[in-house]
């Protein structure tokens, strides 16, 4: 069997690193573990997509247009493996290959912000899928019952941690509290009115936009960007 990863945004330098040992493979979805089961597996990147960002409408109409060419660009392989579900799924059935696995990261969310015509699109381009991998049962339950989504090709496939990067340590004799997180749905303002006053040291790790307007205490200490072997040691 020959498996193509299509990820949303490029891989192969996080690849290299996690190849060094320089940062844990869990953003690579299994892709570096499938050689274990006699699965030729490999990361592609949309012809389209291979080159920097581009602004505005030309962002938007080079990040669906990819998805048309690639049933084309994977002609060797057997199933593709995505996130993308824009028409991805749809050009690969009337391709005839290769059958496409969605991962259900935010498909639910894009469901419920939709307009009744993306809707029935998103419906129809999930039915075109091989099957839908989803990260938790109520993800799961959603997509069959909203978005018409077949129980038998709808799975559940937890998150994996990477075991061999984030290996246990002894407790420290003094430890601290450590937040990590940059996404905006982070209330450290809470968190930091939270452990004011107490005996106790407070580190997080995020991005200038999660600490705009709040009041940093004497115990508390930011982080910005970090490398992954300098975050191992924070959580270690």
């Amino acid at each position: 069997m020959r498996v193509a990863y299509v990820y949303p945004n490029p891989r192969r330098e996080l690849a290299a690193e996690v190849a060094a040992g320089l940062a844990p493979d869990t953003g690579l979805l299994g892709q570096n573990h499938l050689s274990t089961f006699g699965i030729d597996a490999w990361i592609h990147e949309p012809r389209i997509r291979r080159r920097p960002r581009l602004a505005g409408l030309r962002h938007r109409v080079t990040w669906n247009l990819r998805e048309l060419t690639l049933p084309w660009e994977l002609g060797e392989a057997d199933v593709a493996v995505t996130p993308l579900a824009n028409v991805f799924p749809f050009a690969a059935r009337i391709r005839g290959r290769p059958h496409v696995v969605v991962l259900n990261y935010g498909l639910v969310t894009t469901w419920k912000r939709s307009s009744p015509l993306r809707r029935r699109g998103l419906r129809t381009v999930l039915r075109s899928a091989a099957a839908v991998a989803c990260l938790g049962t109520a993800q799961r339950e959603r997509i069959v019952e909203s978005l018409g989504v077949d129980p038998a090709r709808a799975h559940l496939v937890e998150m994996g941690i990477d075991g061999a990067f984030f290996t246990p340590q002894p407790h420290p004799a003094n430890g601290y509290v450590l937040a990590v997180g940059r996404d905006l749905a982070r209330d450290y303002a809470t968190l930091v009115r939270a452990v004011e006053g107490l005996d106790a040291e407070v580190r997080i790790v995020g991005d200038e936009r999660n600490f705009a307007g709040i009041r940093l205490p004497a115990n508390v200490s930011t982080y910005g960007s970090l490398t992954w072997r300098e975050l191992l040691e924070l959580y270690a």
